[in-house]
């Protein structure tokens, strides 16, 4: 591991972890670390491993994940689709309505003539 990467994980440690608590003793802080570190490859996704969980990558789980994302993802966007296609529908058909409607208040309206 380079030394880049080690002092990304120190900060990252420092600043998600140990500046949100207040430990006190060392054991505190042995808790607060053991606990992320957990949490930090079992939970936290990574931008770098396509927002995935280190666990997944040891259990060799990516491929199955990002399947499941992306089929999730395209249910999203159907969803999405009909929605829209819905709202179109929806505004048309009251587009319609209100033209007949004013179509027939110009016509039923009785004319008054001035002389």
């Amino acid at each position: 591991m380079s030394n880049g990467k080690i002092e990304r994980f120190h900060r990252t440690i420092s600043e998600e972890c140990l500046r949100t608590k207040s430990p006190i003793t060392i054991e505190d802080f042995k808790e607060y670390i053991a606990l992320y570190v957990k949490h930090y490859n079992t939970e936290r996704l990574h931008a770098s491993l396509s927002y995935l969980t280190p666990e997944d990558f040891l259990l060799g789980k990516q491929k199955e994940k990002l399947v499941f994302r992306e089929a999730k993802l395209q249910k999203a966007e159907q969803v999405r689709n009909q929605f829209w296609i819905a709202r179109e529908r929806l505004l048309d058909m009251l587009f319609t309505t209100f033209s007949l409607l004013f179509f027939l208040s110009i016509v039923s309206f009785p004319l008054k003539h001035y002389s």
